[in-house]
């Protein structure tokens, strides 16, 4: 599995916030609109010749990250020797795969960079910039970071929570 090499507590803290806010509270490996079949195939472009989408395979949201589409499910897939780009849907089946594409997605954007300089909205930015912004999912997520900075005993942060 790929490391959290984290360098202080905000790295950690925001780590594991991201996790509780994408898995709902790790409730789900799957985005719920990829379960329902209501995003299913809007994650299907990609970014990175050569690589393209699998006939008849999906690349919603899983994983503690919700890893999504081709390019980042191909990367996280050749880091960890998983062809996850011809099987997606082993991340969601795997509490092991779910954790090492979130590990792998962290390490490879250097969100460790922002974290560790206490930068929440960057964070966000890189993880889902579509909830920058006034949005309830936004909020949503830093409520989430408020509830972990709680279980380590912290107050709550009111700097560079916003994206």
């Amino acid at each position: 599995m790929v490391p959290l090499q984290a360098q202080n507590r905000d790295e950690v803290m925001m780590f594991l916030a991201h996790v509780s806010h994408e898995t709902d509270g790790l409730k789900t490996l799957e985005e719920y609109c990829g379960q329902s079949g209501a995003c299913a195939n809007d994650y299907q472009e990609s970014w990175c010749p050569p690589i393209e989408p699998e006939p008849g395979k999906q690349y919603y949201g899983r994983g503690w990250f919700q890893l999504s589409w081709p390019c980042n499910y191909h990367a996280s897939g050749e880091s960890l020797g998983v062809d996850l780009l011809k099987n997606p849907e082993k991340v969601s089946e795997s509490d092991t795969l779910a954790a090492a594409t979130a590990l792998f997605f962290w390490n490879a954007n250097d969100m460790g960079r922002p974290a560790r300089e206490g930068n929440f909205g960057a964070t966000t930015q890189i993880i889902n910039a579509i909830e920058c912004g006034s949005t309830l999912k936004q909020e949503n997520r830093i409520k989430r970071y408020q509830k972990v900075r709680k279980c380590f005993g912290l107050g709550e942060a009111t700097d560079k929570l916003r994206c």
